[in-house]
């Protein structure tokens, strides 16, 4: 598929990968990304295997019929991810998002800078902002295509569900996404939201800072590639103390 892409004639093309699959080695997932480098993608996704409720892998494993790898197992193949697709040119940019130069995903950093954006059919989600600490509107489509087409031909919004987020909630988000990506901007998170990480009163960055998992360069906050295996416990240390002022 990748070299027929490139055959008619794209040029920005991703690959996505899982890693941390039952019974998957060091050795099965280092041949899965030589094999993808090979193709020399732009872009390539290597996301941690996440065992969804409700789906046939999920009964699998409460079964007994298939073992999930351990932490650790699954801590040692992100890390060889992150130190391969480096070594291999591949700028590691965010959590599972690895790209050459150029070629970061300005799709996905919409995502994540909390900018406005608008989904359209069945099962799409929107999010609108009028300013960082103004109305924050996330509101997500109805899942059934018959619905979907039924709404729209009667000239109503196909909408299943909406939430307005608070001002915690958006300093939450503000946060947690900026740890997985390019970082917290501490000074506009001081501004916009009235979030002061700067003054570092409990010396929580300093910790990490110290434990290598963090820097701060031009008070922006970023996780280091060990930062990166700890990052949802490391968001929890900060959203579990912010309190809307």
């Amino acid at each position: 598929a990748v070299e027929l892409a490139k055959e008619i004639g794209f040029t920005n093309i991703n690959v996505d990968l899982i890693f941390a699959l039952p019974n998957q080695t060091l050795a099965l997932w280092k041949d899965n990304l030589q094999k993808a480098v090979i193709l020399s993608p732009q872009h390539i996704s290597a996301y941690n295997l996440i065992i969804e409720r409700g789906t046939p892998l999920a009964d699998m494993v409460k079964n007994n019929n298939v073992s999930p790898l351990s932490t650790d197992e699954e801590a040692d193949l992100y890390e060889f991810t992150m130190e391969y697709l480096e070594g291999e040119g591949y700028e590691h940019y965010e959590v599972s998002n690895y790209a050459k130069p150029g070629f970061k995903s300005k799709h996905n950093a919409n995502y994540w800078n909390r900018s406005n954006y608008l989904g359209f059919g069945p099962s799409s989600h929107s999010f609108w902002s009028t300013t960082p600490s103004g109305t924050n509107r996330r509101w997500w489509n109805v899942r059934s295509i018959k619905k979907y087409c039924e709404d729209i031909s009667a000239g109503r919004l196909p909408i299943a569900g909406e939430e307005i987020l608070n001002l915690e909630q958006s300093i939450d988000e503000f946060v947690m996404l900026g740890l997985r990506s390019s970082g917290v901007d501490l000074l506009q998170l001081k501004n916009a939201l009235g979030v002061n990480l700067l003054n570092d009163t409990d010396g929580t960055i300093k910790q990490l800072i110290d434990h290598n998992l963090a820097v701060v360069d031009k008070q922006v906050l970023r996780l280091t590639q060990k930062g990166f295996l700890l990052c949802d416990e490391i968001s929890k240390s900060f959203l579990s103390r912010q309190e809307a002022p």
